[in-house]
């Protein structure tokens, strides 16, 4: 018998892949809020905010009698977000360069690169300056060869979520152990 945390982790690292159900219900309730933050112009939106936050501030609700179940699931999480202190850095959380990009994150990066070099890339890859990571991932697949390119589709995945997990969580893995976690991943399926 598995720990449901366990059952919840992706196959490549030893669990059973299933979706941490209440985690999901977070992030879908979490994006309800943010629509209601920013699009104001929903039918979503003016039904809510005419029964709930007439004054148009979500953070800040009217009492009613018997809310919709919807509504006080909407306010749980806008009040845990509306509590959330998040320190938006402008510069790297791993490398603390002065560029925080999608590239930088995937691909500049000092720790994202020591991963990559570990899978073998080498400096031609990373010389050339992109504005567009999808222009960077063009050049890898048309210079690498296709067993190369199948070990290195995982390694952007595994370096995002060790980021994340430094980021969110405060953990951060070395290099070699993302590498092993990416090969794995990638062996698994």
């Amino acid at each position: 018998m598995l720990a449901w945390d366990k059952v919840c982790l992706p196959k490549g690292m030893g669990g059973l892949g299933f979706r941490d159900v209440h985690l999901f219900n977070l992030a879908l309730l979490g994006k309800q809020v943010w629509r209601l933050l920013t699009l104001k112009g929903t039918l979503c939106y003016q039904v809510l905010s005419s029964k709930y936050f007439p004054n148009g501030n979500l953070f800040h609700p009217k009492q009613v009698d018997k809310p919709f179940y919807t509504w006080t699931s909407i306010f749980t999480v806008a009040k845990a977000f509306e509590n959330l202190r998040l320190d938006f850095r402008r510069d790297c959380p791993r490398c603390s360069a002065s560029a925080k990009t999608f590239v930088h994150a995937l691909k500049d990066c000092s720790t994202t690169w020591a991963i990559l070099t570990l899978g073998g890339l080498d400096g031609r890859l990373h010389d050339k300056d992109y504005l567009y990571y999808i222009d960077w991932l063009k050049n890898v697949i048309r210079i690498l060869d296709r067993k190369a390119i199948e070990d290195f589709i995982t390694t952007p995945w595994n370096s995002w979520s060790n980021r994340n997990n430094f980021v969110f969580r405060g953990k951060k893995d070395e290099a070699q152990v993302i590498w092993d976690k990416a090969r794995t991943l990638f062996h698994d399926f």
